[in-house]
């Protein structure tokens, strides 16, 4: 595609501004999957990329991230199911992950174990999340671990 302005009604990008910029919030966008191809192949430097609360997008979205990803948001991402953790399972460069408010079930949460550079991982109001979906957390380094308002997890956690 050869213009300057990614036009849509759900969204205005200059190709001028997206880059050289290492940011992207979309939250709370009506975009869909094939809408943030379009829109990621205008971020080649894309570092941090918040999608919360995009009720359109679904887990093929999670293929047009590129791999440079250091903070991605898919809180309140209501289409968000367990597959998703084998796309991100191979993002070796997030440093931060939110998936606050998601309602799949975590059992495949140890996938993230062996991100080399994951730092913050965000659960919060995961009303899936049990404690046994925590259980590798005790091996690992993550400096910080939010999982406030997650209604199955006990005082053990």
């Amino acid at each position: 595609m050869s213009i300057r302005t990614i036009s849509h009604e759900k969204f205005h990008l200059s190709e001028m501004q997206s880059s050289s910029q290492t940011h992207l919030s979309l939250e709370g966008s009506s975009i869909t999957d094939q809408d943030l191809k379009v829109i990621l192949q205008q971020y080649p430097k894309l570092k941090c990329l918040d999608l919360a609360e995009c009720a359109n997008l679904t887990d093929v979205c999670l293929a047009y991230i590129p791999h440079t990803i250091q903070l991605l948001s898919l809180r309140s991402f209501p289409h968000l199911t367990e597959k998703c953790l084998d796309h991100l399972a191979s993002f070796s460069n997030l440093v931060s992950i939110d998936l606050s408010e998601t309602s799949f079930k975590m059992h495949s949460l140890e996938q993230l174990k062996d991100l080399p550079n994951l730092k913050q991982l965000y659960l919060w109001r995961c009303h899936y999340l049990k404690d046994s979906d925590l259980a590798w957390l005790s091996h690992n380094r993550l400096l910080k671990v939010d999982v406030a308002f997650s209604r199955q997890l006990s005082d053990k956690c």
